[in-house]
Formats: structure tokens, sequence, C-alpha cells
């Protein structure tokens, strides 16, 4: 469960990194 939550976190982490590139562009 750790594992897969650190998974989630990354994944969120990287998405929301990806839209902010989409707000400065």
């Amino acid at each position: 469960i750790l594992l897969n939550v650190d998974s989630v976190n990354s994944y969120i982490a990287w998405d929301f990194s990806l839209v902010q590139g989409k707000i400065n562009l």
C-alpha cells in the first residue's frame, strides 16, 4: 500500500508539473 501511495503521489506531482508547463506556455 505504501508503494502504491508513493506511485500515486509521483503521478500527481508529474501531472501537476505538466499542467504548470501548459499554463506557462
